[in-house]
C-alpha cells in the first residue's frame, strides 16, 4: 500500500502534469482538492463569455471574473481590503460582515483571503455585476462564507434576511461622483455597471452611511474609501448616523501630489476622544514605482 512519500509524489506528478497557466497550487491542496480547482478553473475559461476576463487575485488561491466594459477593481478595492482586515474586530464565533455596494466582489473576496474569521455578505444593485458576484463566490468555492444579495442599500433591512444591527463590521467603497457635479462621459454612459460604480445613482454617500447605521449592532466598526474632497459629507453623515470616527488614513499618488482620497474607520455608538490620524500612504514613489507599504499591501498574506 503506497505510504506518505508515494502520495506527495504522485500530487507533485499530477500538479506538473496538469497545472493549466495561471492557476494556483497551494502546498496543503491533496491531489483531489487540486484537480478539482484545476476542473474548476478550465471549466470557467471555457464558459467564460468573451466580454469578460478571469484574474488571478494573488491570495489564496483567489481568482476573480470581470466585464471587460463594466467596472473593474483597482488599487483602491486592494487597499481598502487591507485596511477593513486591519480595523474588523475579532469575535470568537466569528466576525459577521456586510459590504455594501459589493459590484463583482474584489473587495470581499480578498477580504475572506485575509480574515478567514470572517462571514461576509454582499448586497449589489446591479443586476449584471450581482450574477459575476454568484459566480466569483461558485468559482473560489466560497459559499459557506459568502453569501450575495441582490438590491438596493437603501432598502436595508431585507425583511427576515438580512435584519438590522445584527453585524460586526460593514464596509464599502461607494461610487465617487455626484452626477450634478461633473461630466459623465460616453464611456459611462454605454455601460449600466460603470454609472452604477461611478455616480451615485442608487444612492449617496449619506444613504451608505445611514444603512451602515442600521446594520452594525452597537460598538461595530465601519470602513470606507472615499474622494479627499468629500471627507467633510463623510463626517457629518457619521454623525447623523451615531457613528464616531476612530481612524484616518490621507492617500497620496506620490511623494509631490495632493491627497486623492482617504481611508476612514468608525464605531457606532463610540465616544468621541479616540481619534487617530495614521501616517499618509503614498501609493507610488517619484520614479513611479510602488511604495514600500504597497508592495507589501499587495504581497502580504494579511
Amino acid at each position: 500500500m503506497p505510504g506518505r512519500r508515494d502520495f506527495a509524489r504522485l500530487n507533485s506528478i499530477i500538479k506538473q502534469l496538469f497545472s493549466p497557466s495561471g492557476t494556483y497550487v497551494s502546498e496543503g491542496d491533496s491531489v483531489f482538492e487540486y484537480l478539482l480547482r484545476t476542473v474548476r478553473f478550465m471549466t470557467e475559461e471555457i464558459d467564460r463569455p468573451q466580454e469578460e476576463t478571469l484574474e488571478n487575485l494573488g491570495r489564496k488561491g483567489l481568482r476573480m471574473i470581470q466585464s471587460k466594459n463594466g467596472f473593474r477593481f483597482g488599487e483602491d478595492t486592494v487597499i481598502l481590503a487591507y485596511f477593513s482586515a486591519c480595523v474588523a474586530p475579532l469575535r470568537k464565533k466569528g466576525t459577521r460582515a456586510l459590504e455594501l455596494g459589493v459590484g463583482c466582489g474584489a473587495a470581499s473576496l480578498l477580504l475572506s483571503g485575509r480574515r478567514p474569521d470572517m462571514t461576509i455578505d454582499g448586497i449589489e444593485m446591479d443586476k449584471g455585476s450581482f450574477e459575476i458576484f454568484q459566480r466569483n463566490i461558485r468559482l473560489n468555492d466560497l459559499s459557506d462564507r459568502l453569501r450575495p444579495f441582490h438590491g438596493d442599500i437603501r432598502d436595508f433591512p431585507f425583511g427576515n434576511t438580512l435584519s438590522g444591527s445584527s453585524y460586526d463590521f460593514v464596509f464599502f467603497n461607494p461610487p465617487y461622483r455626484d452626477p450634478k457635479r461633473g461630466p459623465i462621459t460616453n464611456k459611462d454612459v454605454n455601460s449600466e455597471a460603470l454609472l452604477n460604480a461611478r455616480f451615485e445613482k442608487h444612492g449617496g454617500i449619506a444613504d451608505f452611511i445611514a444603512t451602515t447605521g442600521s446594520a452594525l449592532r452597537p460598538g461595530g466598526i465601519v470602513a470606507l474609501v472615499h474622494r479627499a474632497g468629500r471627507m467633510p459629507e463623510v463626517f457629518s453623515a457619521m454623525n447623523r448616523s451615531g457613528i464616531e470616527p476612530t481612524k484616518l488614513r490621507i492617500i497620496y499618488p506620490d511623494e509631490k501630489s495632493p491627497a486623492t482620497a482617504f481611508l476612514l474607520a468608525g464605531r457606532k455608538g463610540g465616544k468621541p476622544g479616540g481619534f487617530s490620524v495614521g501616517e499618509p500612504l503614498i501609493i507610488r514613489t517619484s520614479d513611479m514605482q510602488l511604495s514600500e507599504e504597497v508592495k507589501k499591501i499587495y504581497s502580504s498574506e494579511g
